[in-house]
């Protein structure tokens, strides 16, 4: 056809290989290809437009800031209706902070800042999010016990590799945590709890142990299983859960996606990679990652765990078990 127009919708998540097959339709003078999305991805066609392609495209930026239901512009009251306010965006802020990278792609319509410290990316989150798994496999209840004040106590249910947040609360006392994780891990017929065993989070190992079920208790500040490249487990565990999410089906929660892309890192003095602390990342987000860090503790392996992991490499779950990659 002398005209062609080739769509893609969610444009960031396209994969290269179907690009490759769209350069075919664009041979003729009247053909066109538009691309639409959010800017989740710092890779790709779509990143590329407003990049290193610039110069083929006619890039349009349009921020939820522009939006008439904001700049107070005239337009019919249905599609005001159904445009994003200023109510979600101020929200957005007191949830994110403006310099969240969720806040700059959902909110400003831009690239995030790619930091090369950033532990999580947020295509690697968004991409978690989008995918859809069976729940079937060993199950593992996660819990981040909140130490103080607004914190939050999170429960995390994992099925193989499907992912979800359960409850969520603040100001409960130990007995009643340990009592909601015994109740979902008692709906399935063999399940693992991992507690983060720090601070208050010991006396609800402690009471899970009495009755009988079986957990492992998890300590950030222990000794790395590979102490060569991480000071301590805490380090460890967010990149081990940062290769974990490819393959992961995780709950599409925003104040997850959230936590797990704020954390930074840098390096000690034996450089081994190091995690900022949990209050460091709260006084930027201005509360504390608790769901982020609940996801992560599901990705904890099991003491029975074999897991052989050549130097410089990270452990990926496949089907309940660990391999190197």
């Amino acid at each position: 056809a002398p005209n062609i127009l080739v769509v893609y919708d969610e444009a960031s998540g396209v994969h290269p290989s179907i690009f490759e097959v769209g350069e075919g339709y664009m041979t003729t003078a009247g053909a066109r290809k538009l691309l639409i999305g959010n800017p989740t991805r710092a890779a790709g066609e779509f990143f590329d437009a407003f990049h290193s392609k610039r110069a083929e495209y006619n890039t349009i930026h349009v921020s939820a800031l522009e939006s008439p239901a904001i700049t107070g512009e005239t337009v019919p009251e249905a599609a005001r209706l159904a445009l994003t306010g200023r109510d979600w965006v101020e929200a957005r802020k007191a949830a994110w902070g403006e310099s969240s990278p969720l806040y700059q792609v959902r909110v400003l319509g831009q690239f995030a800042d790619v930091s090369d410290d950033t532990v999580i990316g947020l295509g690697v989150v968004e991409g978690a999010q989008a995918r859809e798994l069976d729940a079937e496999g060993p199950v593992v209840i996660g819990c981040d016990v909140a130490r103080y004040g607004d914190d939050e106590t999170v429960i995390v249910e994992r099925v193989g590799q499907r992912i979800r947040v359960v409850e969520h609360y603040t100001g409960k006392p130990t007995t009643h945590t340990a009592g909601r994780v015994a109740h979902f891990a008692a709906r399935h017929e063999k399940a693992r709890i991992v507690v983060d065993d720090s601070g208050v989070g010991g006396g609800v190992t402690d009471q899970l142990r009495v009755e009988g079920f079986n957990v492992t208790a998890f300590n950030g500040a222990a000794r790395a299983h590979r102490p060569l490249q991480f000071p301590n487990r805490r380090s460890e565990l967010w990149f081990e859960g940062a290769a974990q999410l490819e393959d992961i089906d995780l709950d599409d929660d925003e104040q997850l996606a959230a936590d797990l892309v704020a954390p930074k890192y840098g390096y000690d003095l034996k450089l081994r990679r190091v995690v900022e602390k949990k209050d460091e990342t709260k006084k930027r987000l201005g509360r504390s990652p608790d769901r982020g860090d609940a996801v992560l503790l599901t990705l904890v392996a099991s003491r029975r765990a074999s897991v052989t992991i050549p130097r410089g490499q990270i452990p990926r779950m496949s089907g309940g078990r660990m391999r190197g990659w």
